[in-house]
């Protein structure tokens, strides 16, 4: 239900409601996939269901002209987690027609889905860094002593002059098993954003905005990676996760004796993670010809980020690292007129670089950071349309028009690809590609 209030200074506006509702899933897939016959990638069947009730509040409060209020709560009943809630609060001023401010603070409440709480077990392949490589049967410490408990290191050693010795299969053809729970807990999140918008009376068509975000997330639902996993088991010696490891007890070819054979990697409430940021956006629009120009730029900068891993666990930064660049922007400029179209886009990643954990571990502080540096890149789309009648549509457009090399980062990087040879969640892996196509409508 909602409803209005005249105030002096506005309308006071106000919606409650109760709802309630039931989710229920199924994911089924091939026999091959089922049976882990579908290149080593396993999918299993996945079945859940889940339902909630919940009521919610909103408000919005004209204080006085130019200044408002708003703030909404909302409270959750899962049968999965049981009760959550969620609430936020933000204020806007406009001390002129052109410019306006906002504040908003929010808790922000996920409650697990489907698929984290009852999907099954499923079985891959992964890149590792083993961390007993070059452990040698003289080496004292913990992590030497990890390494030589299990009887197919020692077994190893013992065949290579006492050096645990890997081959390229050992490292790249580790089996792992992605295992949910059914006992994660929601994540919550503390959400701040500043900012401003700026339409200048003197300059039509122009729109300004900044805005300064901080966000943080607790129990973060995250899946422990094969690194972790391995590092918590031989570097800190803790034995519940050397239950996730499985090594071979002796040589099989192509495996090493002692070669890792298995990673369970189980989805969990992480200890939490954060970003903090300024977001930039411009955008212009003006008449030219018979039709219409419009150029549009976003830009973020990147102050901070990172993630625990585990609770418990240190801070681990990642800001400026491959995926996590400091600085992006996002620029497109276009004609619009009444039969044809043409855009220009052009999307910059900034330097980047490898993860500092493994080339720390890897090489030591004297390696130096710059070694591991990605350099900034920047891809060019565009397109061109043109409508034939009311009805018809056609356009003409090209991907990565100055065919950008992406950078090599093969498997055994952070981030790195076997199949791609770079990491095609951030840098385009194809290249230059044109596509034309028709379309109609009736």
């Amino acid at each position: 239900t909602g409803s209005v209030v005249d105030l002096p200074a506005g309308p006071l506006l106000l919606a409650a409601g109760l709802e309630y509702r039931e989710e229920s899933s199924q994911h089924v897939f091939d026999p091959l996939s089922n049976t882990n016959q579908n290149g080593y990638v396993q999918l299993t069947n996945t079945v859940g269901e889940l339902d909630v009730t919940e009521a919610y509040l909103e408000v919005n409060v004209p204080l006085f002209d130019g200044l408002s209020m708003r703030a909404a709560g909302r409270v959750s009943d899962y049968s999965t987690v049981g009760d959550v809630s969620a609430y936020d609060a933000g204020i806007e001023w406009s001390p002129t027609d052109d410019l306006r401010f906002r504040a908003i603070y929010a808790h922000a409440v996920r409650a697990p889905n489907i698929g984290e709480l009852f999907a099954a077990p499923a079985a891959g392949i992964s890149t590792i860094v083993d961390p007993c490589e070059g452990v040698t049967l003289t080496d004292t410490g913990s992590l030497a002593d990890n390494c030589r408990a299990a009887p197919g290191v020692t077994e190893n050693m013992n065949a290579n002059g006492g050096v645990f010795t890997l081959n390229q299969s050992d490292v790249q053809g580790v089996g792992t098993l992605s295992a949910n729970n059914p006992n994660i807990a929601e994540e919550t999140g503390e959400t701040t954003i500043l900012g401003a918008v700026w339409t200048p009376e003197f300059l039509p068509g122009l729109v300004l905005t900044i805005d300064y975000f901080d966000i943080e997330l607790e129990d973060a639902i995250n899946r422990v990676s094969t690194s972790t996993v391995l590092d918590k088991c031989y570097n800190e010696g803790l034995s519940e996760f050397c239950d996730f490891v499985s090594r071979r007890p002796l040589e099989e070819t192509p495996f090493s004796a002692g070669s890792v054979d298995l990673v369970v990697r189980g989805l969990v409430n992480s200890g939490g993670s954060w970003a903090e940021g300024i977001d930039l956006t411009a955008s212009y629009n003006h008449d030219m010809w018979d039709g219409g120009m419009s150029y549009s730029l976003s830009y973020t900068n990147l102050i901070d980020q990172g993630i625990i891993p585990l609770t418990g666990d240190p801070e681990n930064p990642s800001v400026g690292e491959l995926g996590n660049a400091e600085n992006k922007w996002f620029a497109t400029v276009g004609y619009d007129a009444d039969k044809f179209s043409a855009k220009l886009m052009g999307q910059y990643v900034g330097k980047s670089y490898l993860d500092s954990d493994y080339w720390m571990n890897r090489f030591g502080p004297t390696a130096g950071k710059e070694n591991f540096k990605i350099d900034g890149i920047l891809y060019i789309d565009a397109q061109v349309k043109w409508l034939l009648g009311e009805n018809y549509e056609v356009y003409v457009g090209a991907k990565n028009l100055f065919d950008e090399d992406p950078p090599l980062l093969y498997a055994g990087l952070p981030g790195g690809s076997a199949d791609y040879g770079t990491n095609p969640g951030v840098y385009d892996a194809i290249g230059r590609r044109w596509y034309a196509g028709f379309r109609a409508s009736f």
